[in-house]
């Protein structure tokens, strides 16, 4: 079975007043190259793996680890500033087993403002877009733009959504709250305990032991 890496991702949302004199919603999105391994010509929210300085001081805090994380990873592919502090977390997924590379994926929201100038770092991730959820769920529908289904689920999520406000409360009412793992550190590494629910976003086991061999160094 593939090792669980743990990562982080941000769902960036704005108001955007411009758009033909109406207030709307728009959600980032980032186009992966068709060079990566992984997720390749996919359009995802920005973020990646968490890696060891992202604990900082908190070898034991996995949830700050993916803030610091996300915060990171949305710096480097995006050029945006995020405050940690002000993310809200609303989801989580792990990869389905028999993939070849499978991903604990912690999901934030956070606001930005709509004169944040975005700018790609042309290797990993070589274009974006702002647009309303339910333009970007069109798109994937008629398959011009590639997607992974957790992507599409928080899409859809945020569908009826007009402004951030909405956004905001839609996931924070989410039921996806009621299956966020708990993270606990054993002997053997960082364990994360799923509740025994179905969703689209929940897994097929309940427990999984995530793969950070820097911790094996420590001992």
């Amino acid at each position: 079975m593939s090792d669980v890496f743990p990562a982080a991702t941000i769902v960036l949302v704005r108001d955007n007043q411009s758009f033909h004199e109406q207030s709307v919603l728009e959600v980032l999105l980032m186009h992966r190259s068709r060079e990566v391994s992984f997720a390749s010509d996919s359009w995802v929210f920005p973020g990646g793996k968490i890696d060891r300085d992202d604990y900082r001081s908190e070898l034991n805090n996995i949830e700050m680890a993916a803030r610091y994380g996300a915060v990171r990873e949305t710096l480097e592919e995006a050029a945006l500033m995020v405050d940690e502090s002000s993310l809200f977390y609303f989801a989580h997924r792990t990869t389905p087993p028999k993939r070849p590379k499978r991903f604990a994926t912690w999901f934030y929201v956070g606001v930005v403002e709509s004169t944040e100038q975005v700018v790609v770092d042309g290797s990993e991730i070589v274009d974006h877009l702002w647009c309303t959820p339910s333009a970007a769920l069109s798109e994937y529908h008629q398959q011009t733009m590639k997607m992974l289904p957790p992507t599409v689920v928080v899409l859809s999520l945020l569908a009826n959504c007009q402004s951030v406000a909405e956004a905001l409360k839609a996931c924070k009412t989410s039921d996806l709250r009621q299956q966020l793992p708990d993270c606990k550190m054993t002997e053997q590494g960082m364990v994360m305990e799923y509740p025994l629910m179905n969703s689209e976003l929940s897994v097929e086991k309940s427990s999984y032991l995530l793969a950070e061999p820097w911790r094996l160094e420590l001992k």
